[in-house]
């Protein structure tokens, strides 16, 4: 299956500085209409959602999508998505370190991107 991004917009509040990620659209699967029902459920919203995905990582400095997601109270399939635009936005990157996570398993520790282009001096959070 492959995402598709819709027509271009500007009423989007969030600030990117290579443009709009999927030009201002949550993405969609192609010829899934339950897909394209929760792009438009969403949409209303995602500023937002990314905005508070981007403070929690501020907040935390370094942190994997499950540290963010039990930060934010916010569910994985919320959540991932918009660090997804936040990394094709160059806002947020993957920190090279990584974590546990709960299942003991590695993930990536995501870190915004400083803006004056040095590494931020957060520790990486404790694993579980």
């Amino acid at each position: 299956m492959t995402a598709v991004a819709m027509a271009p917009r500007d009423d989007d509040q969030q600030e990117f500085p290579f443009g709009q990620p999927y030009r201002g659209w949550p993405p969609y699967v192609a010829g899934s209409e339950t897909s394209f029902a929760a792009a438009e459920h969403i949409d209303p919203t995602v500023a937002v959602l990314r905005a508070q995905v981007l403070a929690a990582l501020n907040v935390l400095g370094r942190a994997t999508d499950e540290r963010q997601q039990d930060y934010l109270g916010m569910p994985g399939n919320t959540q991932r998505p918009r660090r997804c635009e936040l990394v094709e936005a160059g806002l947020v990157r993957d920190s090279g370190q990584k974590a546990k996570t709960r299942s003991g398993r590695m993930a990536v520790l995501w870190e915004p991107v400083p803006k004056n282009g040095h590494p931020p001096t957060t520790p990486p959070p404790p694993p579980f």
